[in-house]
C-alpha cells in the first residue's frame, strides 16, 4: 500500500539492502520508530499504531515531514542524544542539542553497512598499494594461494608457482583434478599501466604451446578495452582480473586480511512476543 501510495518504481520495490532485507521494508519501519518517538504516533498493540494530534498537526502542515522536522520536539531530540551517546554535556536547551544534532538521511542499519563498505574500500585499496611493494615473486605466489583458496585446484596443495626465467609467459599454475589432466595456468603482472590485447595475446599463445584450454591473467592495474574484447571472443577460456576484483577476492576470502571485530546486527524476534490464545 506504500509503495502504491508513493507510486514506487518496481525498481524501488525490489530494491535490497546488502544484507538482503527489502529497503522499502527497512525504511517504512524506521519512519514508524521516528514518529512514535516524535509523539506523532502512538503504540496501541504489537504492530499497530495510530496517528496523534501531534502527528495530525504534521500532516495539516502539508510538508514532507523529515528526520529534520521531528527535530522540532524536545523529546526527540532527547532520543536522538541518547541513541549516539552524546551525553548531555550539550545542555539543556531544545533548539541548542537540536543543532548539535545531524539529520540523518539513512537509517541505523544503512549507516553501518555504508560504514562497512567504506572501510572495505580502503582495505582494499590498502591490499593493491600492499601488494606493489612487494617482489615479483611474493605476487606470483600469491596468486595462486588466492585461487586455491577460491576452491580452483584438487585440493589445498593442489598449485605451484613457475615463475623463473624461461617460463613460456606462464607464472603458476593449478591442478584442478589429482592426475593433473586438467590445468589452468596463471600469468601475474604488478603493473600501473593497463594491460592491453598484446599481452593477452602473449598469454593466450603460451596457453597453445602448452596445449592448456584455461587461464588466468591477473594484474594489480587494469585491462584495455580491447584486451577484454579479445578475451570474450577467442575460443580459450581466459579470465582477466583487474586490481579492484583482485582485492575483492582477497578480502572475500580472507587472504592477507584478519578479522579485529565483528559484530552482531539483531532485530526483534516477533515470533517471541506473539500472544498465546
Amino acid at each position: 500500500m506504500v509503495a502504491d501510495l508513493l507510486k514506487l518504481s518496481e525498481t524501488d520495490r525490489a530494491t535490497r539492502l546488502p544484507s538482503g532485507r527489502e529497503l522499502l521494508h527497512n525504511r517504512c519501519h524506521w519512519a514508524r520508530y521516528y514518529l512514535l518517538r516524535a509523539g506523532a504516533l502512538e503504540q496501541t498493540s504489537r504492530g499497530s499504531a495510530r496517528i496523534t494530534a501531534r502527528g495530525r498537526e504534521l500532516l495539516a502542515g502539508n510538508s514532507p515531514i523529515t528526520a529534520e522536522t521531528l527535530r522540532a520536539y524536545p523529546e526527540f531530540v532527547e532520543w536522538l542524544l541518547a541513541s549516539r551517546r552524546m551525553g548531555p554535556g550539550v545542555g539543556t536547551d531544545p533548539s541548542a542539542a537540536a543543532a548539535a544534532v545531524e539529520p540523518q538521511s539513512e537509517t541505523a542499519e544503512e549507516r553501518m553497512q555504508s560504514a562497512h563498505l567504506d572501510l572495505r574500500e580502503e582495505i582494499e585499496s590498502a591490499l593493491l598499494d600492499q601488494i606493489r611493494e612487494m617482489t615479483p615473486a611474493f605476487f606470483e605466489d600469491l596468486v595462486v594461494r588466492l585461487l586455491l583458496r577460491l576452491g580452483y585446484g584438487s585440493d589445498v596443495e593442489a598449485g605451484e608457482r613457475i615463475g623463473r626465467s624461461g617460463d613460456g609467459g606462464v607464472d603458476g599454475v593449478i591442478y584442478e583434478d589429482k592426475l593433473s589432466l586438467d590445468l589452468v595456468y596463471i600469468q601475474a603482472k604488478r603493473w600501473q599501466a593497463n594491460v592491453g590485447r598484446p599481452d593477452i595475446q602473449g598469454f593466450v599463445g603460451s596457453l597453445e604451446g602448452k596445449r592448456v584450454q584455461k587461464g588466468v591473467f591477473i594484474t594489480t592495474s587494469d585491462f584495455t578495452a580491447d584486451a577484454k574484447n579479445y578475451a570474450e571472443t577467442i575460443q580459450k577460456r581466459v579470465a582477466l582480473i583487474n586490481g579492484r576484483t583482485l582485492a575483492r577476492l582477497m578480502f572475500d576470502s580472507g587472504l592477507g586480511v584478519t578479522t579485529v571485530a565483528t559484530y552482531e546486527v539483531k532485530k526483534i524476534d516477533t515470533d517471541y512476543f506473539t500472544l498465546s490464545d
